[in-house]
């Protein structure tokens, strides 16, 4: 396994990736080719879920309970944030698996109040959009989210 590589002609005499390293190497043992759940795999790897366990307190929220997430199985929320401008929320998704998928809704307690699909730089908005989505393979779309709140 090749990590690192480090050519002596570099200009600097100590080569692109010099000095100590610290990495993470995984296997998961799967039917089919690499589409079968391993882009999930490696996100949960690379972005590890950080959890706080607390005492059990009155409170009325349920036990299990989702902020965002996609209904089809190889899209990717690959981020949600702020909008530049400050006017709503940013999402961008992808497919992953190279197979398109004709409906992804999304779940949650996120709500809004319209969703516009924008470029990726925010800066143009190309339409509106109505839920459930669809994506072709390998397509990655971008949404504003318009008023958002949480589902009470």
């Amino acid at each position: 396994l090749s990590l690192l590589r480090n050519p002596r002609a570099h200009l600097s005499q100590m080569g692109t990736d010099t000095g100590s390293h610290e990495t993470t190497v995984a296997l998961y043992p799967h039917r089919g080719d690499w589409r079968a759940g391993t882009v999930r795999q490696g996100l949960e790897l690379n972005t590890p879920l950080l959890c706080h366990v607390d005492t059990i307190h009155p409170g009325e929220l349920p036990a299990e309970l989702a902020f965002l997430g996609a209904s089809a199985e190889g899209v990717v929320i690959s981020s949600l944030k702020a909008a530049e401008d400050g006017d709503g929320l940013i999402l961008r998704l992808y497919d992953s698996s190279g197979e398109g998928v004709e409906e992804v809704g999304l779940y949650g307690s996120l709500r809004w109040g319209d969703i516009k699909e924008v470029s990726m730089t925010e800066d143009l908005n190309l339409a509106d959009v109505k839920t459930p989505l669809s994506l072709s393979p390998y397509e990655v779309r971008t949404f504003r989210l318009k008023d958002p709140f949480l589902k009470s």
